[in-house]
């Protein structure tokens, strides 16, 4: 008779180890699932931050660009109109021209 205690203690024993496994199993599954996705959630949340920096900044270092080649442009204008008057007194000068002076 104690063959068959000791028989159905050690199944109910080897059942409840393997429910017990089991429960350990999803218990560590559902941990991981929930690891998972919140660092996907914060990965995405990232990149998005991320990105809109990086746009961003890109438009202000291209707005300073634009500021810095617009001076530029204009002061070569500047430049050219100042050459431009000094060739035309030059040739004004060179030649002989009956008329109201435009240079002044």
């Amino acid at each position: 008779m104690t063959d068959k205690k000791d028989i159905a203690l050690s199944d109910r024993k080897s059942k409840f180890g393997l429910f017990r496994s089991k429960t350990h199993v999803k218990i560590f599954a559902v941990i991981l699932i929930t690891a998972v996705v919140i660092n996907t959630i914060g990965l995405i949340i990232g990149a998005v931050f991320l990105t809109r920096s990086i746009r961003a900044t890109m438009e202000s270092d291209m707005q300073a660009a634009v500021d810095i080649s617009d001076q530029f442009v204009t002061k070569e204008i500047e430049l050219l109109k100042g050459k431009a008057l000094d060739a035309a007194r030059e040739i004004a000068q060179a030649l002989p021209v009956q008329g109201p002076d435009v240079f002044s």
